[in-house]
């Protein structure tokens, strides 16, 4: 039987929960001044957080007169989270507590057909399931694991209210994934565009920025908007397919049915097909390409100045359209050439892109797996906008 979330239900509540999340340890006596509560509302609704688990008492704060007040913390151990990532040609997951931490990670190839898809989900929720703790673990002796809050599923295409409609590198439309896992696990499942999930764990677990553009630049280009703390979606769950938006009238042909969109130039399979094409060669790798650069090769620097190009005409838009703090790219290309971004950045001479900071993801593979325990965190606890101070990567509390 599917429980009932979100687990807070009264404003009051979550508005001190959410508090108690960003501040990291906060006492009574500070929520009340900061949420302009009475210490006895305060007081009663903490108190049920403490009963529900979700918040614990962590010591006292020194003063030099007075009671020493008690300090409050999020319990982020009170549930884990699965994340699934699914990609054209493998199957990634992650299990992690709310915070982001005590992650563990696990890879299953995936031969891309949606025939074995849901028989291979089933197997790995169910592997969560009955281990108790993330993949692998030992539960210490008379000891359970946290059950978990929810799980989230990545998907690469276009999702809207949990229905798959466009995914250009799989033949997932229309595939009731939420419905068939639901009916088989009874836990809450949330599907996501796999850039908006991307986004949301670099804004929450990683930048901690109130508004990003993240843009995924894979097999295919996406692109996730936060905006005050939000994904901002669109109102069919199109915003963001950055990646189908034409930069060369008349080009290549792309899925989508348009031509001369950016993906057909900028992502990394198109940049490697431009490598080929320029050094006539076949089946070069992303390695292969980062090696001609080091060593000078004219055909690597050509292809790799091709993208510098491109995304630096698609980031200026951008930027003109949504002026956001930051934006964050998430590729192996700016990974593993740390002159890409400040040359992207240079060609960016619009004054409105001047307050916009560029930076290569440090999440990289793990964006989206995060962003995914991200969303099973906010939709169990009830709030929209979290961002917990503490919850970077891989720090244990």
């Amino acid at each position: 039987m599917t429980a009932s979330y979100p687990m807070v239900h009264d404003r009051n509540q979550q508005k001190i929960l959410e508090a108690i999340i960003q501040e990291d340890a906060i006492s009574r006596a500070d929520l009340s001044k900061r949420l302009g509560l009475t210490k006895a509302t305060i007081s009663s609704q903490v108190q049920g957080l403490l009963d529900l688990g979700l918040v614990e008492e962590i010591g006292s704060l020194a003063t030099s007169k007075g009671r020493r007040p008690i300090l409050l913390r999020f319990c982020g151990s009170c549930r884990r989270a699965l994340a699934i990532d699914i990609t054209p040609t493998d199957i990634r997951a992650m299990q992690a507590n709310l915070l982001g931490q005590q992650c563990t990670l696990l890879q299953w190839d995936w031969d891309g057909k949606p025939d074995t898809l849901t028989a291979l989900l089933k197997k790995l929720i169910q592997r969560a399931l009955s281990e108790g703790l993330p993949f692998g673990t030992a539960s210490p002796q008379g000891s359970s694991a946290p059950p978990l809050a929810g799980i989230s599923l990545g998907i690469h295409g276009v999702v809207h209210e949990d229905r798959i409609l466009f995914t250009p590198y799989y033949q997932l439309e229309g595939m009731p994934l939420k419905e068939l896992l639901m009916q088989e696990f009874g836990l809450p499942i949330y599907l996501g565009n796999e850039a908006n999930l991307s986004a949301l764990g670099e804004c929450t677990f990683s930048s901690g920025a109130a508004s990003l553009i993240n843009i995924s630049i894979h097999s295919g280009i996406g692109l996730g908007i936060v905006m005050n703390g939000r994904l901002y979606l669109g109102d069919s769950g199109f915003a963001g397919e950055f990646g189908h938006t034409v930069v060369e009238p008349g080009g290549l042909p792309c899925p989508c049915g348009n031509l001369g969109c950016i993906e057909q130039y900028a992502s990394i399979d198109a940049v490697l097909r431009n490598y080929n094409q320029l050094k006539d060669t076949r089946h070069s790798t992303i390695d292969d390409l980062v090696a001609g650069c080091q060593r000078q090769e004219g055909a690597a620097l050509a292809a790799v100045a091709d993208f510098v190009k491109y995304m630096a005409i698609g980031i200026n838009n951008i930027v003109n359209i949504f002026n956001p703090q930051l934006v964050v790219l998430n590729s192996l290309l700016t990974a593993y050439l740390p002159d890409v971004v400040p040359r992207i950045q240079q060609q960016l001479k619009n004054p409105m892109s001047r307050g916009c900071t560029i930076v290569s993801s440090t999440l990289q593979d793990t964006a989206t797996l995060l962003g995914g325990i991200a969303v099973c965190a906010r939709q169990f606890l009830g709030i929209e906008d979290f961002r917990p101070v503490t919850s970077f990567y891989g720090k244990e509390p």
